[in-house]
This record gives structure tokens, sequence and C-alpha cells, in this order.
């Protein structure tokens, strides 16, 4: 029988109940988890980030800096979503970052962030019904709260989507040429000897290193004018 969240689960809602549109790295999260606390150490994080991993209809991804520094947020909100995306995401700049690849001369703050999101922001067209970044919240909210109908309905269109994108791309960026036909499985070799005085022999080898052993060990006084191994296929053959 379950025992309820423990203390630091509960936290960590009510630290989501006070943000319920943002999304939280997880050092953000130790800080609310941990008030008064100075240096935030490793144990601390350990201790969030299971307990974070334990809240059913929380959601996470991972940013693209150095050490993958998770984000949580609650995909019941867009904007939420749409915060842990900008977060997560190495070319948002924002400033809370440890990843010595990256110094920006302005990073951005989480309000910078925020305004982003709102009209008139360059991805405010992500979080309105029907965007892109509408749509993965509320098929992971669907996922996370059994609501199978939905999730696999807004699925079914995110995939049909991505084949429309990829069938014009396709045709935009030029003519994909047929694939080639199946070569048919090669069963055998063959060594064709020409002499000086016109004779042919063929001599018919299970590989190829046979047929070569036979043409380094011919003696040096033989009149041989040309050796010519060729692939035998199955109903065919190729040189």
């Amino acid at each position: 029988m379950s025992k309820g969240y423990g203390t630091i689960q509960r936290a960590i809602i009510a630290a989501f109940e006070a943000e319920p549109d943002n999304g939280l790295l997880l050092s953000e999260l130790c800080e609310r988890v941990y008030r008064g606390i100075n240096c935030i150490e490793k144990k601390h994080r350990v201790a969030v980030a299971r307990a974070a991993y334990r809240i059913p209809w929380l959601a996470h991804m991972k940013r693209g800096t150095l050490g993958c520094e998770v984000v949580f947020y609650n995909p019941a909100s867009v904007l939420a979503y749409g915060m842990a995306r900008l977060k997560s995401d190495r070319f948002s700049r924002y400033e809370r970052h440890s990843d010595p690849r990256f110094e920006w001369k302005q990073p951005r703050s989480e309000a910078d962030l925020r305004a982003m999101l709102v009209p008139l922001g360059d991805h405010h067209k992500h979080v309105v019904e029907g965007g892109a970044w509408w749509r993965f919240a509320k098929t992971e909210y669907a996922k996370r709260s059994g609501d199978n109908e939905t999730y696999q309905r807004l699925k079914d269109e995110q995939e049909k989507e991505l084949a429309a994108l990829g069938e014009s791309l396709r045709k935009a960026f030029g003519y994909t040429p047929p694939l080639k036909p199946e070569r048919p499985p090669i069963v055998g070799y063959e060594l064709r000897i020409g002499y000086g005085n016109g004779d042919t022999r063929v001599f018919d080898f299970a590989s190829r290193r046979k047929a070569n052993d036979m043409v380094d060990h011919m003696a040096p006084g033989d009149d041989v004018c040309f050796c010519q191994i060729q692939r035998l296929y199955a109903g065919m053959m190729e040189v």
C-alpha cells in the first residue's frame, strides 16, 4: 500500500504549484526544495532527482549542454513545456549553465525566455493551439494521465504531418532514383585460360581463392595468353 508522497516530493509539488507554467532545471528545483542551504551538493541533486522521477505526472527532458542536466516540467501546461524546451536548448542562451563551450555576450534570463512565448514572441507560434510544442505537451499529458484515446489521436496526427513533411522535402530536394534490383546469390567462380594455340580451358571453383591459387601456381613455361575469373550467379553469369 502506498504511503503517499515523501517530504522531498511534497516540496517539489509545492514548487510546481507555485510556478505552474515554468520548467525547472534540476539545480533550480534543488534551490526551491532546499531553501536556506548555501551550497547544493551532489547528495541533494540525487535526492531531488530520484524523488521527481517518482512523481507520475511530472515529465522531464535533458539539456543539450555539457552534463545533460535534466529539466522537469508539468505537461499539463503548454507554457511549462515551452520553458523546458527553451531551457534545454543550448542555443537559447539561458544564463543558467556550466558548459565552458558556450560563452554568450548577452545571456537570456528566465524572464527573457518567457517573453519569447507570449504573443509577438519568437516562439509564440509553437505554444498556441495546433503548434508543434502545444501538440508535444498535450501528447505527453495524455500519456501520463492515462487518456489513451487522446494520446493515440495526437500521435497519429503528428506522424501524419511528419510523413507529409518528409514527402515535401523529397520533392523539393530532387529525384530519388529507384533502388537497384537485387543480384542473385553467387554460386561459384569460373576460370577461363586461353593458350597461344587457340585452345581455351574452363574450370569451376567454389571460391575465388581457389581460382586465384590455380593461376598463381601455373608453370612459367605454359603458353598462356590470358586468365579470366568470373562470378557464377544463380540463373545468370556476370563478369
